[in-house]
C-alpha cells in the first residue's frame, strides 16, 4: 500500500514527546532473601505503563548457578492469582503479561526491553542454588504518557462521581503514547472508532489536540488505493494499515475530524482532511440497497478479508455478514444500527462542510439523509440547481444561433429557407451594392434618397424583436447564474 508521504510528512511532524516520570513502588522494599520457591510482590500505588528495572543483589556465597525468576504484571489484585493456562478466550495468550528470566550475573540491574501496563509486579523465585538468596534491593519503572498532567483541571462531583473521573481519566492517559492506543496492556493498535471517544474525552481532559491531529492524519496516511480508511492502525516498524474494513469506524472519521475542528477552529486541517472524509460517505453508497436505499440487511461484507491460520472455526467467530461492526454480537441484526450511524455521520459532514464554508455536494448529502435515489436526486436537486447555468447557456447559445447568417448563405440553396438574419443581411448587401454606383439601377436612382441609415435600425428592431420577446422570462435565470459563477469560492 503507497501512502499519501504529505499526510504523513505532517503526522511525523506531530508525534510527541513523551513525558517519563520514575516511579517506585508504593511502600519501600523489604530486606529480605529469597530461596526457590519464595515470591515478592510490589504495588506502584498506581496504573502506570513503562519499562521496569529491578536492581537484583544475594547473600550467601558467590552465586554458581543462574538466578531464574518469574516476573507477574497485573493492574489489579485479582489476576494475581490467575494463571496462563486457565485462560480460554480467544484473544492471543501473547497478551498476558508474565515473563521468565534467568540472570546470570549478580548483583545487576535488570533492564526489561519490553513495555508493560501494570500496578503490582510478583517476582518469584522459581530457581536459585542452595549456596544463595536472591534480594530485589531496588525497583523503578520509567512511566511514559504524552498527556500533560498539568492541562488536567480537577473535577469536583460526588465521591462515586470523582472516583469514577480518576480511573478513566488515568487509563486515558495510559493510552496516550505517540498517539492514542486501543489499550497499552492488550492492544497496541490505534482503532479509529476508540479514536473518536478518546478525542472527545482528550478536549475534557489534557487536551491533547496535537495528538487528535496526528491520529486523523496517520489515518488519512494510511487509506488504501480506493481512498478507504481501514478500522485500525500499526505504526512500527512502519505505518501499515490492519486488513480490517468496518464501515461504521470508516465513517467515524468524518465524525473525529468535525469534532476536532469544532474544538480547534483548525481550519487548515479541516480542509485538508475534508477530501478523505467525503470519500467515506462516497464508499458507503456500495452498502445501500439501490430499491430501498437502505443499508442492507445481511451484507456479504466481512469483518476480515484474510483466513486465519488457527482453522476455520476460528474464522468463523470472526467473521459477520454485515458491512457494519457495531458490537462483537454477531447474532445481532445490525441494519437499522448502521443505518442510525450512517444518518449521524452523514449530518457531521453537513456540519463539516457548514464550518468550512464549502458546498460543493453539501445537498446531495442532505438529500441522502432523506432517502433520495440517484434518480430523485438528478431531478429534484441537480437540475433545479443546474438550472440557471442551463437557462444562460439556452439563452447565449440561441442569441448565437439567431444572430448567425452565415450558415444560411454556405449551406441553404433554397432562399425561402434562409434565416431572418439572412435575409436581413441579403437586404442590406443589396442597398450598399446599389448605393457604390456599380449596378445598372446607378444612373437611373438618386441615391441620396435611398434610406440606408434608416433600413439598418428598421432590420435591428426587427432582427431584436424576438429576443426582446422572450429575454423577460429567462432574465432571473440569467441573472442568477452570472452571481452564482462570479463568486468567489
Amino acid at each position: 500500500m503507497d501512502h499519501r508521504p504529505d499526510y504523513l510528512k505532517k503526522a511525523d511532524s506531530l508525534k510527541p514527546a513523551l513525558h517519563v516520570l520514575r516511579v517506585r513502588p508504593a511502600e519501600n522494599l523489604p530486606s529480605r532473601a529469597m530461596a526457590e520457591g519464595e515470591s515478592l510482590l510490589l504495588d506502584f500505588g498506581n496504573h502506570h505503563v513503562g519499562h521496569v528495572t529491578l536492581k537484583l543483589g544475594y547473600t550467601g556465597s558467590h552465586p554458581d548457578a543462574p538466578a531464574w525468576l518469574r516476573l507477574k504484571f497485573c493492574e489489579s489484585a485479582r489476576e494475581l492469582n490467575e494463571t496462563v493456562e486457565g485462560y480460554k478466550g480467544w484473544i492471543s495468550k501473547g497478551w498476558i503479561q508474565e515473563e521468565q528470566v534467568h540472570v546470570d550475573v549478580l548483583p545487576c540491574e535488570l533492564s526489561l526491553a519490553r513495555r508493560y501496563a501494570f500496578r503490582y509486579l510478583r517476582v518469584e523465585v522459581l530457581a536459585v542454588s542452595m549456596k544463595f538468596r536472591l534480594t530485589v534491593e531496588d525497583a523503578w519503572v520509567d512511566s511514559t504518557t504524552s498527556a500533560d498532567d498539568h492541562a488536567l483541571a480537577p473535577f469536583s462531583g460526588t465521591p462515586e462521581e470523582e472516583a469514577i473521573d480518576r480511573v478513566a481519566t488515568r487509563t486515558l492517559r495510559s493510552c496516550m503514547q505517540d498517539f492514542f492506543e486501543d489499550g497499552p496492556k492488550r492492544d497496541r493498535r490505534l482503532w479509529l472508532g476508540d479514536l473518536r471517544l478518546q478525542a472527545l474525552t482528550s478536549y475534557a481532559t489534557f487536551h491533547g489536540d496535537d495528538l487528535v491531529k496526528r491520529c486523523l492524519y496517520l489515518f488519512a496516511a494510511a487509506a488504501n488505493d480506493d481512498g478507504q480508511l481501514t478500522a485500525c492502525l500499526f505504526t512500527e516498524p512502519k505505518l501499515e494499515g490492519d486488513d480490517n474494513w468496518m464501515a461504521d469506524y470508516a465513517l467515524f472519521f468524518i465524525s473525529t475530524l468535525k469534532d476536532y475542528v469544532e474544538h480547534t477552529g483548525d481550519l487548515e486541517t479541516g480542509r485538508d482532511l475534508l477530501p478523505v472524509a467525503l470519500k467515506q460517505l462516497e464508499l458507503s453508497e456500495s452498502y445501500f440497497d439501490p430499491e430501498t436505499q437502505l443499508v442492507r440487511d445481511g451484507n456479504a461484507k466481512s469483518l476480515t478479508r484474510k483466513k486465519q491460520a488457527e482453522g476455520p472455526e476460528l474464522c468463523a467467530n470472526m467473521v459477520d455478514q454485515s458491512a457494519f461492526f457495531i458490537d462483537w454480537n454477531l447474532a445481532l441484526n445490525k441494519q437499522a444500527a448502521g443505518q442510525a450511524v450512517w444518518i449521524y455521520c452523514a449530518k457531521d459532514a453537513l456540519r463539516l462542510m457548514d464550518i468550512l464554508g464549502e458546498s460543493a455536494g453539501r445537498d446531495d448529502i442532505a438529500a441522502r439523509i432523506d432517502g433520495c435515489n440517484e434518480y430523485r436526486i438528478l431531478f429534484q436537486i441537480v437540475v433545479p440547481l443546474s438550472l440557471p447555468m442551463m437557462v444562460t447557456l439556452i439563452l447565449m447559445m440561441g442569441l448565437g444561433y439567431w444572430n448567425d447568417w452565415m450558415n444560411s448563405l454556405y449551406y441553404v440553396t433554397d432562399e425561402k429557407l434562409f434565416s431572418i438574419q439572412a435575409i436581413l443581411n441579403t437586404i442590406i448587401t443589396n442597398i450598399q451594392f446599389i448605393t457604390s454606383g456599380q449596378g445598372s439601377l446607378a444612373s437611373n436612382v438618386d441615391m441620396s434618397k435611398l434610406p440606408s441609415v434608416g433600413v439598418r435600425m428598421a432590420i435591428a428592431i426587427v432582427g431584436i424583436i424576438p429576443v426582446l420577446i422572450i429575454y423577460p422570462f429567462f432574465q432571473k435565470y440569467f441573472v442568477r447564474g452570472i452571481v452564482v459563477g462570479g463568486v468567489k469560492g
